[in-house]
C-alpha cells in the first residue's frame, strides 16, 4: 500500500497526488518462493536440474506396441489423371493383381462374406443441393449449393467400403441421404432391390432399421437423460427385435458384443469416456439388427489407441455377422486398415473408386494423389515431392 493514498487519481484535472514509497514485502511463507531455492531459480543461475537437490523429471515407461495393420505405403508411379469431376470404377487391380471378385477373403462357416455378385446397397446418380439466401431487401439473393453431384456406387454384402475426402466434400451429406435424413433431389437408392426413396410410413421405418448410422459425436447422439441400458433397449423395443422382452438380457448381450461391461447399463453418457460412448453408439445401432452400418467419422474424435480398438471391433462385427459397412473417414491410414474398397469424393463428386490397395498404390485422379501426398510421412528420407513420376 502507498501511504497517503498515492495510488488514487484525484478528480482535479486528472492530476496525480503525491506518490509515497512502497512498503517492503514480507518474507515468503514457502521456501523457494523468492526464486533462490526453486528449480526455476537454479536454472536461471546456471545450475542444471540434474545437480539440483530436487528430483528431475523421469521418462515414463514406454507403452506397449498396439497391433494395427500397416497402412498401404503409396508408391509414386506415372499414371494418367482422369478429367476433373469424372470417375471410373476399376474392373480389377492394375499390374497383374487379381480383382477381389471371384475370390473370397472373408469367410464365416464356409460362406463367403464379401460377394462381388450381389450388392446390398446400390446408389445411382444421387444429387443433393441446399438453398442459400443472402442480401437484404429489396435485393435478396437465392442460390443453391450442390453438396452431392451425380454419385453412383455400390456396397457389396459383407464388405467394408471406405468413403474418403476432405472437409466439405459431401461425405456426410451422402451418408444422410442414404438413410433419408436428407431427401436427395434426384437419383435412386436401392436396398436389396427395394427403392429407399419411395418408402413411406412403416416401410421407411424398416429401411432405417436395416441401415443404421453411427455418428462422429456419440455424446450428441445419445440422450443425456437416459441410462445406457434404456437407450439400447429402446431401439430393440421400437423395432420389436427378438429377445427385447428381457430388457436386462438384451442390453447385456449387446454390451458384451462391443466389449463393454454390463455394469455400465445403469450409467449415463456423461459418466463414460469417449471410446466407451462410441461403443455404446455401436451397440445401439446393432440393437436394430441392421444389414448396413454407416459409420460417419466414427473414430476421428478418438485418440489413436482407442481408434485401434474401434477398428478391430468393426472388423470383428463383419467377420461374425457378415454386416456391410460404409466407413466415412478423412484419415487415409484408417481406411487402409479396414476397407476392402475405397471411394474418393471431391467437391460433391465421386472421383475415384477401386480396391483399396490398388487405389493407394496407383491413384488415377489428381485429387487422390494430392490426398496421399498430404498424408504425413514419419520418415523424412521418404517424403514425396508431389510429382507422380517419383520422389
Amino acid at each position: 500500500m502507498r501511504p497517503g493514498g498515492g495510488d488514487v487519481r484525484r478528480p482535479r484535472g486528472g492530476e496525480r497526488a503525491h506518490r509515497g514509497d512502497l512498503r517492503p514485502a514480507a518474507a515468503p511463507l514457502h521456501p523457494g518462493a523468492d526464486g533462490r531455492g526453486s528449480l526455476l531459480g537454479a536454472v536461471a543461475a546456471g545450475d542444471t536440474p540434474s545437480r539440483h537437490r530436487r528430483q528431475s523429471a523421469r521418462p515414463a515407461t514406454p507403452p506397449r506396441r498396439l497391433r494395427l495393420r500397416a497402412a498401404v505405403r503409396p508408391t509414386r508411379t506415372g499414371v494418367r489423371a482422369l478429367a476433373d469431376g469424372a470417375h471410373r470404377p476399376r474392373a480389377g487391380a492394375p499390374h497383374g493383381l487379381p480383382a477381389r471378385d471371384g475370390q473370397c477373403r472373408w469367410r464365416r462357416a464356409g460362406a463367403c462374406l464379401v460377394s462381388g455378385a450381389g450388392a446390398v446397397l446400390e446408389v445411382e446418380h444421387l444429387s443433393k443441393s441446399f438453398e442459400q439466401r443472402g442480401g437484404g431487401w429489396p435485393r435478396r439473393t437465392r442460390t443453391f449449393h450442390r453438396a452431392v453431384i451425380d454419385v453412383s456406387l455400390s456396397l457389396r454384402r459383407g464388405e467394408i467400403l471406405g468413403l474418403a475426402g476432405g472437409s466439405g466434400s459431401g461425405k456426410t451429406t451422402l451418408a444422410r441421404a442414404l438413410v433419408r435424413l436428407d431427401d436427395p433431389d434426384e437419383g435412386s437408392v436401392r436396398l436389396d432391390g427395394e427403392d429407399v426413396l419411395a418408402a413411406r410410413g412403416s416401410g421407411l421405418r424398416e429401411v432405417r432399421r436395416r441401415m443404421q448410422m453411427i455418428y462422429q459425436d456419440p455424446y450428441a447422439s445419445l440422450n443425456p437423460a437416459m441410462s445406457i441400458g434404456a437407450a439400447i433397449h429402446e431401439v430393440g423395443r421400437v423395432h420389436r427385435r427378438p429377445g427385447s422382452e428381457d430388457a436386462d438380457g438384451f442390453v447385456r448381450t449387446l454390451l458384451e458384443r462391443v466389449q463393454l461391461s454390463a455394469t455400465l447399463a445403469e450409467r449415463r453418457p456423461r459418466d463414460l469416456s469417449g471410446g466407451q460412448r462410441q461403443r455404446v453408439a455401436v451397440a445401439r445401432a446393432l440393437a436394430a439388427g441392421p444389414d448396413v452400418l454407416i459409420a460417419d467419422e466414427a473414430v476421428s474424435a478418438l485418440d489413436v489407441s482407442v481408434q485401434v480398438q474401434l477398428l478391430n471391433l468393426f472388423l470383428d462385427l463383419r467377420e461374425e455377422s457378415g454386416i456391410s459397412i460404409l466407413f466415412v473417414a478423412h484419415q487415409l491410414a484408417v481406411i487402409a486398415s479396414v476397407a476392402d474398397r475405397v471411394a474418393v469424393m471431391h467437391q460433391g463428386r465421386l472421383v475415384e473408386v477401386g480396391e483399396t490397395a490398388a487405389v493407394f498404390a496407383h491413384p488415377e485422379h489428381e485429387y487422390t494423389r494430392a490426398l496421399l501426398a498430404a498424408h504425413p510421412e514419419p520418415d523424412p528420407t521418404r517424403r514425396w515431392s508431389g510429382s507422380p513420376q517419383g520422389r
